[in-house]
C-alpha cells in the first residue's frame, strides 16, 4: 500500500531547467526561439514582463503568449515541459492551435508561475501536481532550486 504513493505521478517532473528570460511585447516567436540556445534542453521556463502582470488585480489580454510556430518550433527541439509566466501560454484567438501544437506531442504545460524574482540560469524544477481524477489540469507546487 505505501508503495503507491513511491511511484511517480503523471505530470510530475524533477528535472534540470532553464529559465530563459525574453523579450517579446505580444508573441514569443519563431525566431525568439530559434535565437535560443537550447542545445540539450528538455524543459525551458520562460520569464516575460508577465511576471509583473501577475501581481495585478486584474487579468490584463495584453500579455506574451507564445505564437503557434514557436509552439512548434519547441516541440521540434524536444521540448518536453514549457513553462510561461501568465494565466495561459497562448492568447484567446490561439489558444486551440497553441495548445495543440504543444499537448499533441506530450508537452507538459505550467501556466501562471511568478519568475519576477528568478534570474535566468540552470535550476533543478520539482513540479508536483495534485492529483485530479478527470481533469485535463491539475494545479502543481513548482519549486526551483539552484543547481551548484
Amino acid at each position: 500500500m505505501h508503495d503507491a504513493l513511491l511511484k511517480p505521478l503523471p505530470g510530475q517532473h524533477m528535472a534540470a531547467a532553464l529559465v530563459q528570460a525574453v523579450e517579446a511585447d505580444r508573441y514569443i516567436t519563431e525566431a525568439h526561439v530559434d535565437a535560443l540556445d537550447l542545445q540539450g534542453e528538455t524543459r525551458v521556463l520562460f520569464k516575460t514582463r508577465n511576471s509583473q502582470l501577475l501581481k495585478g488585480a486584474t487579468f490584463d489580454p495584453d500579455f506574451v503568449a507564445f505564437s503557434a510556430k514557436a509552439a512548434r518550433a519547441l516541440v521540434a527541439r524536444g521540448i518536453k515541459l514549457v513553462r510561461l509566466d501568465y494565466l495561459s501560454v497562448a492568447h484567446a484567438d490561439e489558444q486551440i492551435p497553441v495548445h495543440r501544437a504543444f499537448l499533441d506531442h506530450g508537452v507538459v504545460l505550467l501556466e501562471g508561475i511568478d519568475l519576477s524574482e528568478v534570474p535566468p540560469g540552470r535550476y533543478e524544477l520539482m513540479c508536483l501536481p495534485i492529483r485530479l481524477r478527470g481533469a485535463d489540469g491539475a494545479p502543481c507546487r513548482a519549486v526551483l532550486r539552484e543547481l551548484t
